[in-house]
């Protein structure tokens, strides 16, 4: 899960020439038995998802999802031919997201 300020994330992969591989960044979705529990900094435990989409981390290819309350990613652990992985990153971001601000936010905004 992301912070929620941010709206929508997004990565462009950018593999170099021989360093395409399977190893792309992993869309979950949390096991209907389970609750998921997420610690400070927005991690939860990987037994606690189940797999949606696994992307290639392929040349000319990006993948981007707006943020909810419910959308999680993360990257597998990475074999060890993985030895570069070039990306662009970006995220668009509002003042507050599309979540009401938390109780310190709030006061941190408005002292």
């Amino acid at each position: 899960n992301d912070t929620p300020m941010k709206l929508v994330a997004g990565l462009f992969y950018l593999p170099g020439p021989g360093l395409e591989n399977d190893e792309g960044t992993t869309l979950l979705s949390g096991k209907p038995d389970r609750e998921v529990t997420l610690d400070e900094g927005l991690r939860g435990a990987r037994a606690d998802f189940d797999v949606a989409r696994k992307l290639p981390f392929a040349a000319n290819s990006m993948m981007a999802f707006a943020r909810a309350e419910n959308s999680y990613h993360c990257v597998d652990e990475l074999g060890a031919q993985v030895t570069q992985r070039d990306i662009l990153m970006f995220n668009v971001v509002g003042a507050t997201g599309r979540y009401a601000p938390s109780e310190d936010e709030e006061r941190a905004a408005n002292p």
